[in-house]
């Protein structure tokens, strides 16, 4: 059994920083500076340019997407096996930490990423990747060992909140860096491989301070010391906890909710930026204030739903998340180009809504969970549903846009996932817990 602490406000902080040490890599790396580097050295008088890698040619844009897609799909495909792992071992803490040390060591080595070494942006960027979400499954888990049922919802959100502010925190002084080279005797580019270098440092040194005191079972059995019982047993953990899952509604009506509307916040997320710049032609100083206000308005709105979930519950919340983010959808598809203070202001509903619909997915699965057993495994396939979500939403994507030549027609894809997941959510609260 695992030796919990009473739910200490001590404890619940340090798991919620662990968001505040992770999430500096999501927006540097996954959605800001990295992006920007990477179409800098790759490009020529701004045009992709062809990237030969294993005797293959790729443009370099496309490359890209075929890291991200790449590294996505390794995720998917271990997630619930090494989930399963952990829960045999009885340890989420040691695995956690094996991928904070792997993914901070990544983001530091990109700082030899150039265009003469290639091979490190393929490797590393896509290592990085998959250590952050591969740990994120192991965080998420511990939720339930941290907060009682009563308090999952703000605990949860807390955890996101911190993650918003650790991540602009970090985002800004980059910036000064880049932007402000000249103060540190470096060229912006020697700047932007700065910038990973810090994201690793940040990772790793507040990563180990969320973990040190996190609460770890009796170990079960030595995992490293003979690997085919475990994994046996780990399989065997998969199986039984998918037949759970699949003989009850409520798991299944509310992972399939969850599936559909992540297909649209992660596609948003992911291709906001893209959208902004190439479609609406968005100055570059917009959309780095817009990314500013989702991640700042997240935090508030990631209370303010909590609240709203403590009166009226938290399927009914997450059904009235889901009409905004439709809203949104429609809002984008008739945006007019070069509108930059509209652009901003759908920004700020995304923010509002997004760390809000996050934090109370987390918290509402993990309610569902019973007698907290076998907790990662059931999160592996929470996790699992989230990462084929974001490959078939980037295709999609990708596929309507290069179809159709226009990406607003993509965006109205999104809307009409957001209506689906409003049904199923429907269906999921008409079950009594």
């Amino acid at each position: 059994m695992l030796d919990k602490p009473e739910y200490s406000k001590k404890i619940q902080f340090r798991w919620a920083m662990y968001d505040w040490a992770c999430s500096a890599y999501n927006l540097v790396i996954t959605s800001t500076i990295f992006p920007s580097y990477f179409i800098a050295i790759t490009s020529i008088d701004d045009k992709p340019t062809q990237i030969n890698f294993l005797g293959l040619n790729f443009l370099s844009t496309a490359w890209y997407n075929f890291i991200q897609l790449a590294g996505f799909i390794i995720v998917a495909l271990f997630l619930p096996l090494m989930s399963s792992l952990a829960d045999v071992a009885g340890n989420k803490r040691r695995f956690l930490r094996v991928y904070i040390y792997l993914g901070s060591l990544s983001c530091m080595l990109l700082y030899f990423f150039d265009s003469a070494h290639i091979a490190f942006g393929f490797i590393f960027s896509m290592l990085a990747l998959v250590c952050f979400w591969l740990g994120n499954v192991f965080y998420n888990a511990y939720l339930v060992d941290v907060a009682p049922p009563n308090e999952r919802n703000k605990v949860s959100a807390k955890g996101f909140s911190l993650g918003y502010i650790g991540s602009v925190i970090l985002q800004l002084f980059s910036f000064l860096v880049i932007m402000k080279h000249d103060w540190f005797g470096i060229t912006s580019g020697e700047g932007c491989k700065l910038s990973f270098v810090m994201v690793g440092i940040w990772w790793f040194a507040f990563g180990e301070y969320a973990i040190h005191n996190l609460p770890v079972e009796n170990n079960q059995l030595a995992l490293f010391k003979n690997l085919k019982r475990p994994l046996k047993l780990g399989f065997a953990k998969i199986v039984s906890v998918f037949q759970q899952i699949k003989s009850e509604p409520i798991f299944y009506l509310f992972l399939i909710s969850f599936f559909l509307y992540s297909i649209g916040i992660q596609t948003v997320m992911l291709a906001a930026t893209i959208f902004g710049k190439s479609e609406l032609q968005i100055e570059a100083n917009f959309l780095i204030v817009t990314i500013l206000v989702i991640q700042l308005v997240a935090i508030p709105g990631a209370y303010t739903i909590v609240w709203v979930a403590n009166k009226i519950g938290n399927i009914k919340t997450l059904i009235l998340c889901a009409f905004v983010w439709f809203g949104i959808g429609i809002a984008a598809y008739y945006i007019p180009p070069k509108a930059p203070l509209l652009f901003v202001t759908i920004g700020f509903f995304v923010g509002f809504v997004m760390g809000g619909t996050q934090s109370l997915s987390r918290s509402t699965f993990a309610r569902f969970i019973p007698a907290e057993k076998n907790v990662t495994t059931f999160f592996s396939f929470y996790d699992f549903a989230e990462k084929i979500a974001i490959i078939i939403g980037l295709f999609l994507f990708g596929l309507l846009t290069n179809i159709t030549g226009n990406m607003r027609t993509a965006i109205l894809f999104v809307a009409i996932v957001f209506l689906a997941s409003i049904i199923f959510l429907f269906k999921t609260n008409k079950i009594k817990v």
